[in-house]
């Protein structure tokens, strides 16, 4: 809401706007890869196991990251599978 707020506050422009939430998508796209990957049960779960990683200063480096022009964030949303991991 703070957002919009400044919106009609005339604080922001719409495209700073958009790109504020493009970037919040994307990091949360991040978090959501992590949770998975890590087999946690949340975003919180997932912080305890692992403090040192799933830190959002850590995760925004990957947040535009994109695989043969599929962003990760394209990708969970539409579950498209870019990277086999076998162990």
């Amino acid at each position: 809401m703070d957002m919009l707020q400044k919106l009609l506050d005339e604080e922001i422009t719409f495209r700073e706007l958009r790109e504020r939430a493009m970037s919040f998508r994307s990091l949360e796209a991040v978090k959501t890869a992590f949770v998975r990957t890590t087999n946690s049960n949340n975003w919180e779960t997932a912080r305890e196991l692992f403090p040192h990683h799933a830190n959002v200063d850590r995760l925004k480096t990957f947040a535009n990251l994109s695989f043969k022009g599929i962003t990760l964030y394209y990708a969970i949303e539409y579950k498209i599978q870019i990277i086999s991991c076998h162990y």
